[in-house]
């Protein structure tokens, strides 16, 4: 098998998850933009996360989990086929879903399951796709997390089987960065004060992404990006809260001994780590999501030190579930690894921007490439989670090596992409009006 070579044994030893038991109801919390780093338990020395460290310690927590892609359409269809955007279609912003994938929803159904998606409208929108398989799929439009949680748990309340998939998505962290009171000062103290009028709206650091591609020197003041970054950790807590909510609702709801819970991002963010802000690039700082799942028989608090990938979410949850997995997924149940009776995998990702950029990680390494110009690096992520230190002309062995295997993922995956011409979305006014909030058009 082609990617058997890219198994490593490392993190396993005595570790031991526990053993599932079997799951009736799933609840999925999809925090999009969310970096792991962003949350004190993936190394945030700020207080962003209490609730969700607390989770943590009561779940499995995958310590270097990659998604598929930089940015929301592609990587949160990655989520929810357990296939790489390649193989499920949803490429370019307006891209839908391929009808024949198989989406989690559409295979727990089939099994006898009510699903719902309670979601935060943009790029999740109906009509791109991800609502195949949702027996109901409510937008809320920019509402935000209390109110798509609110939503998704009245309609929880209103489902009398006990088989059920609930997903929950909401933009928060995302920008614009603006933190209600009185959480914004207590994380606008932590840092100097801005520039005199600056704010990190969602146009200004939209513009600012864009003029970094033709002027390497549009920037921001060290004080600005500390403000930033600042007020990014606040969203960080004002989410946390609301999922504080969220675990305490599900947790008075009549079934929640069986009920898995999962945490996941779709991308994380970058602020100046590689030049830039937001996400579009293939690095770490972006592509590194917090996934944390807690499941009925797996031992709380354990962290698997493994590389995983958001495609093997949808394998992981239906091993959980019970429900055979189809044929075809590009992810792999991460149960047998949280026993510590598998070694660890690989982390694949692709991008068409900045000429085709892939990456792959597996082991201690990862390897960014871009595709029109043969370019490489190469990072230790474990050791230099920003990727700083590029060691690419250093270890020309493991780069060969790696480049090798992105290659050949990629030929494959080329395959897939040959003659298909996607189907694009039709875009109402208000989905429009909101991406133009999120700073998506200008």
């Amino acid at each position: 098998m082609l990617f058997a070579a890219l198994a490593t044994t490392i993190g396993c030893g005595d570790r031991h998850g526990g053993t599932p038991e079997r799951s009736d109801a799933v609840v999925i919390i999809d925090i999009d933009t969310l970096r792991a780093d962003g949350l004190s338990c993936y190394g945030n020395p700020r207080a962003t996360s209490p609730a969700i460290d607390r989770f943590a310690a009561e779940s499995v927590r995958f310590e270097w989990a990659f998604a598929q892609a930089p940015n929301t359409p592609p990587s949160q269809a990655s989520i929810l086929s357990g296939r790489y955007p390649s193989r499920h279609g949803r490429i370019g912003d307006f891209d839908v879903v391929a009808p024949e994938v198989e989406t989690l929803a559409e295979v727990v159904r089939a099994a006898g399951f009510q699903t719902g998606a309670f979601v935060d409208g943009g790029f999740m929108a109906a009509g791109f796709g991800l609502e195949q398989g949702f027996d109901v799929y409510d937008d809320a439009r920019g509402a935000g997390i209390r109110e798509v949680a609110k939503r998704g748990l009245a309609w929880l309340d209103t489902v009398e089987s006990q088989r059920v998939l609930l997903f929950l998505h909401a933009y928060d962290v995302h920008s614009p960065y603006a933190p209600p009171e009185p959480i914004r000062s207590e994380f606008r103290a932590l840092v100097d004060e801005p520039s005199e009028g600056f704010e990190p709206t969602a146009e200004r650091l939209e513009l600012l992404r864009k003029a970094r591609h033709f002027d390497p020197t549009a920037t921001l003041p060290e004080r600005d990006r500390a403000y930033t970054r600042a007020l990014y950790d606040g969203e960080v807590r004002s989410v946390d809260q609301a999922v504080a909510e969220i675990l305490s609702a599900l947790a008075r709801t009549r079934r929640p001994r069986k009920t898995i819970v999962a945490i996941v991002s779709d991308h994380g963010e970058e602020f100046f780590e590689h030049g830039s802000v937001l996400h579009e690039k293939l690095y770490t700082t972006v592509l590194r999501v917090p996934l944390i799942i807690r499941a009925p028989g797996w031992s709380p608090g354990s962290v698997v030190p493994e590389v995983v990938q958001t495609v093997d979410l949808m394998p992981t949850l239906l091993e959980l579930l019970q429900v055979p997995a189809p044929s075809g997924l590009d992810g792999r149940s991460l149960v047998e690894t949280t026993a510590g009776r598998r070694g660890g995998g690989f982390a694949y990702s692709e991008s068409p921007f900045f000429g085709q950029e892939r990456s792959l990680a597996a082991g201690s390494w990862r390897l960014f490439l871009r595709l029109d110009r043969e370019r490489t690096e190469l990072f230790r992520f474990r050791d230099d989670p920003a990727e700083q230190r590029d060691h690419a002309q250093a270890q020309p062995e493991v780069t060969e090596r790696f480049r090798t295997m992105a290659k050949q993922i990629e030929s494959r995956l080329a395959l897939e992409r040959e003659g298909r011409t996607p189907e694009k979305a039709g875009v109402d006014a208000e989905t429009v009006r909101l991406l133009r909030s999120l700073g998506y058009l200008q």
